[in-house]
């Protein structure tokens, strides 16, 4: 009997996008996000929808097409940079 494959994030994907974070791609994926905080993808969007709702300091996502949402290698770096900033206090 076969494994069925694991549904979610490729670790594989992840640290290749990891390393494609460079000037080449300044918009990233859900799942790039996910992995760059190691968190889930759920909880990346449960952070979103709190910063839509004014809670919380996650940046907000743009929308680039109907379906495809991304955000922006600069405003993660800002709000990580501001999460360091606020533990070291």
């Amino acid at each position: 009997m076969q494994d069925k494959p694991r549904k979610g994030v490729n670790m594989t994907t992840v640290a290749k996008d990891r390393q494609d974070v460079g000037e080449l791609n300044p918009l990233l994926t859900v799942k790039t996000v996910a992995g760059i905080l190691g968190i889930h993808v759920r909880t990346v969007w449960r952070l979103a929808a709190m910063a839509e709702m004014g809670e919380g300091s996650f940046p907000k996502p743009i929308r680039i097409g109907a379906k495809t949402i991304r955000w922006r290698r600069s405003d993660l770096e800002q709000y990580l940079n501001t999460l360091a900033a606020e533990v070291s206090r």
